[in-house]
């Protein structure tokens, strides 16, 4: 596993490995093949959460991309709903039902085909996920500022803060080791999502697609941020 003790991040296409159409499911009888499958994944936590999910489906269908099967995971849990929320994101490798999952939160809307983000992933690919708008000064503005303070430090650098509400996910060992540690960090503070999720990568990195804006918050994927608040 030394791979995994470098952040690797890749901004060019690299090359297409059909093999990752189809994967070998150990532990039954001579093993057997089976297709992998693709599906978007929601979080609604509260009644807010629920309207902006109705809408996201809405959305889903007029761009043409109810093709795709999904899920959705929530509950109302009143004043803790965006804790539960948070935390959910850290789950969603553990609760998908599909080898290559698609996050997108409640109040996104996709405007344009899904599917690019499905070939990067099955070209190999770890995750898929877009760069956030605040970095430099403005890192982790929305954290709280004592778990801001220990990420900085325990990084040793100002790192790339990485948007998480639209995360496209491959099922492997390396992401399975991601999202536990992810939890983990989260745990920790139990607050944001992001800073968690930049702390965990740096122990448990791996590849990474970044994607435009277009992606989460523009013309592909509009993003209406604060909507569930």
């Amino acid at each position: 596993m030394p791979e995994r003790r470098r952040l690797h991040f890749y901004a060019n296409f690299t090359g297409s490995s059909r093999l990752y159409w189809r994967y070998l499911v150990p532990g039954q009888a001579g093993c057997r093949y089976r297709n992998m499958t693709d599906g978007i994944v929601f979080l609604a936590y509260g009644p807010k959460a629920e309207q902006e999910y109705h809408y996201a489906m809405d959305a889903l269908k007029v761009s043409g991309n109810d093709r795709y099967p999904s899920q959705r995971f929530g509950g109302d849990y009143a004043a803790a709903n965006k804790q539960a929320s948070r935390h959910g994101k850290t789950q969603i490798l553990e609760w998908s039902g599909y080898d290559r999952t698609l996050y997108m939160d409640a109040d996104t809307r996709a405007r344009e085909s899904l599917k690019p983000i499905f070939d990067i992933l099955t070209d190999g690919w770890d995750i898929v996920m877009s760069v956030d708008g605040n970095q430099d000064q403005s890192v982790f503005w929305h954290v709280d500022g004592e778990e801001r303070e220990a990420t900085l430090q325990e990084l040793g650098l100002v790192p790339l803060q990485l948007q998480c509400g639209v995360m496209g996910i491959a099922r492997n060992e390396r992401t399975a080791a991601l999202f536990k540690e992810w939890c983990n960090e989260w745990r920790r503070y139990s607050g944001e999502d992001q800073a968690a999720f930049v702390r965990a990568l740096y122990k448990c990195p791996v590849k990474i697609w970044l994607m435009g804006k277009p992606w989460n918050g523009g013309s592909a994927i509009s993003h209406n941020w604060g909507a569930m608040r």
